[in-house]
């Protein structure tokens, strides 16, 4: 589609051959969760609509599949046809929303310091395809009990609790249950983009992200564990005496809503249970929950916090694995430019970085979190789509030009691909 549109096209009609395709089936119109597109229609049709449009030409569909196969080569003509079409795609915008709340803190200092703890509350609704449901042909409820229902019921106990001890916090914590987690971290992704304070102020956060089904082996995933030089010292001690087991990893980087806020050099928890066979299913019901182990952890959990709000230091911060390496897409592509990508909503007019690795081609480079990318070697991005594709299409080493829009002015820079 890109290439065609490149290169003057209109629209296009793909029509599968026969030895593509015997049936001659349709493709499915599949929804996905951005506004995407390409800015021009295509459409699928049926061998036998291709070949009245070929008719004047002497060509048939049959005829073309035969010949492009054997030389792999193109086989442009003009078919001397007008043709009418027309589509129309409907896209439902939905909200949602973040749901905050604040305790101020008691010290004239430090409450002008924040402690975050958070967890998404959205789910997958009825699943279905185009969701992440590992049951896509079941189009049920998917209740999320455990993903993350057990979260939230973790922070609801966590918050009351601090609001019954809230003459004994120095610093201010704010308690945030995220919407859209789901489909690419997007409630934490916006508070961090619009933040209601100084992100600099913000001196910790704790993610609780599936927390419901502690097993016999009462392990107990902590992940950000390196994002502070305090961190490992401080979680140690406080599990002294507990019935868990400490699964320790060092990264800040994961996928939950921590990792919008690591990005700004801000020290991470991120607390799980793990994975289980139910996980993103109709499956994953109350019943399954494991709610002993579910309060051993929260007040685990909560102490961490008070230790956290009430200590005479900050955590210091320290970067602990990428910032997103693994997150860029990859269609084919050899190449990496080095950024966390905006997966979120696209309104067509580039795609919006939301990270620089460091020691990537685009830190190298200069480019910067928030630049939005509109063009790679003169050739226009409007969302991350035509990026996937434009990166395709360069090689490793290769030294290419890239034209973003800073602070609402346009800059080019000159990029040198990693070998």
């Amino acid at each position: 589609m890109l290439t065609a549109k490149d290169n003057g096209a209109a629209g296009v009609l793909f029509v599968s051959g026969y030895e593509f395709d015997k049936k001659d089936e349709l493709t499915k119109l599949e929804k996905d969760q951005t506004e995407s597109n390409l800015g021009i229609p295509a459409f699928h049709i049926k061998r036998d609509i291709a070949d009245k449009i070929l008719l004047k030409s002497g060509k048939t569909i049959a005829d073309l599949e035969k010949q492009l196969n054997k030389n792999m080569l193109p086989g442009s003509f003009d078919c001397n046809i007008m043709l009418k079409a027309t589509s129309d795609i409907s896209f439902k915008k939905v909200k949602t929303q973040n749901v905050v709340a604040m305790l101020p803190g008691n010290d004239p200092i430090l409450k002008n310091e924040y402690v975050v703890i958070g967890g998404h509350y959205d789910h997958l609704g009825m699943g279905g395809p185009s969701t992440s449901s590992r049951m896509p042909d079941s189009i049920a409820v998917h209740f999320g009990a455990d993903d993350n229902a057990s979260g939230i019921a973790s922070i609801i106990e966590i918050a009351e609790k601090l609001a019954d001890n809230k003459s004994h916090l120095q610093r201010s914590v704010i308690i945030i249950a995220f919407g859209a987690e789901e489909i690419g971290t997007i409630g934490s992704k916006f508070f961090t983009s619009n933040p209601a304070i100084d992100l600099k102020q913000i001196k910790a956060m704790v993610n609780i992200d599936m927390v419901g089904r502690l097993k016999e082996s009462k392990d107990l995933f902590v992940g950000g564990v390196g994002t502070s030089v305090e961190s490992e010292n401080l979680l140690n001690k406080l599990v002294e005496g507990r019935d868990l087991n400490l699964g320790i990893s060092y990264n800040g980087f994961g996928p939950s809503d921590h990792s919008a806020f690591y990005v700004e050099d801000i020290p991470v928890f991120f607390f799980s249970t793990g994975a289980h066979g139910d996980y993103h299913t109709p499956l994953d019901v109350i019943d399954k929950l494991n709610f002993e182990g579910l309060k051993v952890l929260t007040d685990y959990i909560y102490d961490l916090s008070i230790e956290i709000l009430n200590r005479d230091q900050i955590l210091t911060f320290q970067e602990s694995g990428p910032k997103g390496r693994s997150t860029e897409p990859s269609r084919g592509s050899k190449v990496k430019l080095g950024i966390i990508p905006n997966f979120g909503k696209s309104d067509n007019n580039g795609l919006r970085i939301d990270g620089v690795t460091p020691g990537g081609a685009a830190y190298k480079g200069g480019l910067l979190k928030n630049d939005v990318i509109v063009a790679i070697e003169g050739k226009a991005i409007h969302n991350i789509y035509e990026y996937m594709s434009r990166m395709g299409a360069l090689k490793p080493g290769q030294t290419i030009t890239i034209d973003v829009i800073r602070e609402d002015n346009m800059e080019v820079f000159i990029i040198q691909l990693d070998e």
